[in-house]
């Protein structure tokens, strides 16, 4: 994206809200080893982090990961894919298990977990037929019924969806990224949410997401804030799966990272943060949970996460929750 970072805008404005949009990003030269950096999201997408993150290191990036059909429609189709967009961000008839606290802010910490190679080729054969990642979003549902919601509630996750074309990825910085909105009135089989993701992207609603994400161009950032001050509450959370690396995307100068993992920021309107991210031969997961949880706590977040392991039928791991209070960059924790 040549020119302002439009997208970016809304991060500013979140943490004008009072939460905190930095992404972390974590990596290891052994399982124990953990060396961090922080990258805002008004500055870099996940792609856009990861490019930025490899490059200091002296790899070389061959292409970035982007849409399988760069097939962009029409503009007039694209305001079309707006406004089915818009209809499925509506609130969703959510039952919380303990009433919401009005607040922002950064809980006391997050949750860890490696998963090693012999367990990600279960899991693969599990996901044989649809996709691991309607395999790991759909356990992350099932873990957040059982901990956090009614089981007659309904359910909204967004799935950042990178929007790059494969061949020319490599130009494009900041945020390049619309949004996978999925609304879940039961609950799913793995194969029946991979078939909500398909028709979704098949009806090229992302391209009203990549719109919506942009609005910024037109009200700039008084009107987002003046928007997004009118949000309490808009969906369950956000999964982000950052894929599997570094496969042909990366020439490594050297092979002393084993694992990597990234933490999304978890907000008052999304409050289930979780992400999963392949490096190599171990798959990190990453779960926060916001404050504006009112039972919120490293306990709960731990058994969130074993949840989520336990659906994924995942016997094997190592998990420990992390405190922001262990990062001097990070704000003081709620």
């Amino acid at each position: 994206m040549a020119g302002k970072d439009y997208s970016g805008i809304k991060f500013e404005v979140a943490e004008a809200l009072g939460e905190w949009m930095n992404c972390l990003y974590l990596k290891g030269s052994n399982l124990d080893d953990l060396q961090y950096q922080f990258i805002h999201h008004k500055d870099a997408d996940g792609m856009s982090g990861i490019k930025q993150i490899l490059r200091e290191e002296g790899h070389t990036l061959n292409y970035l990961p982007g849409l399988k059909y760069n097939n962009r429609p029409s503009l007039i189709h694209q305001v079309i894919a707006l406004f089915r967009y818009i209809r499925l961000t509506k609130k969703v008839k959510q039952n919380w298990l303990e009433k919401r606290i009005d607040t922002t802010g950064i809980p006391q910490g997050f949750i860890l977990t490696k998963i090693g190679l012999s367990e990600i080729e279960e899991l693969e054969r599990k996901a044989k037929g649809f996709s691991l990642n309607a395999l790991l979003l759909n356990s992350l549902d099932f873990a957040t019924i059982d901990h956090l919601l009614t089981s007659d509630s309904e359910r909204k996750w967004i799935l950042p969806l990178n929007m790059r074309d494969p061949q020319k990825g490599l130009e494009i910085n900041g945020n390049y990224s619309g949004s996978i909105v999925l609304n879940f009135t039961k609950k799913h089989t793995s194969y029946e949410v991979h078939e909500k993701i398909k028709n979704y992207l098949k009806k090229k609603i992302h391209w009203g997401s990549f719109l919506y994400s942009n609005m910024a161009k037109f009200i700039g950032f008084e009107g987002t804030l003046k928007v997004a001050r009118s949000i309490k509450e808009v969906g369950t959370g956000v999964f982000s799966n950052l894929g599997t690396w570094p496969k042909d995307f990366v020439t490594l100068k050297n092979k002393d990272i084993s694992w990597r993992a990234a933490v999304a920021p978890s907000t008052q309107i999304l409050p289930v943060a979780a992400t999963a991210w392949q490096w190599r031969e171990t798959l990190c997961l990453t779960l926060q949970l916001h404050p504006s949880l009112r039972h919120s706590s490293p306990k709960l977040s731990e058994q969130v996460m074993k949840s989520w392991l336990n659906y994924l039928g995942v016997k094997e791991y190592k998990i420990e929750f992390i405190p922001w209070s262990q990062f001097p960059d990070a704000p003081k924790t709620t």
